[in-house]
């Protein structure tokens, strides 16, 4: 009988790229699968030894038991190595406007 479930994602080793100053990111956790009942594995592992800057392993790159058959996008990044910059832009959101807090409440009460 086959059923559907989610497990973890292990990385495993150290990724070149980081001793070379990027960063790993490991974007995907967990990933849901479908697999007999006998067959559910406890972790996926990820072998992240030949990561360098600017490589990623994505969900359908995933080495997985016999039977396991993974339900998410097989496009969906599992982990990568960026460099610095490149991931504090996409932290910041670049070019997002800061929130103004407060400033429609008084914009309103001048209105009145």
């Amino acid at each position: 009988e086959s059923v559907e479930t989610v497990v973890p994602i292990e990385l495993r080793g150290d990724a070149p790229g980081a001793l070379h100053g990027g960063i790993v990111q490991h974007q995907l956790h967990e990933v849901h699968i479908q697999c007999p009942v006998a067959a559910i594995p406890e972790k996926i592992r990820v072998n992240v030894n030949h990561l360098e800057v600017g490589d990623e392993i994505k969900v359908s790159q995933l080495e997985l038991p016999d039977g396991v058959k993974v339900l998410a996008s097989p496009d969906g990044i599992v982990v990568q190595c960026v460099e610095p910059a490149a991931e504090v832009e996409a932290e910041t959101g670049a070019g997002a406007e800061p929130e103004v807090i407060g400033r429609r409440a008084q914009d309103e009460e001048s209105e009145e």
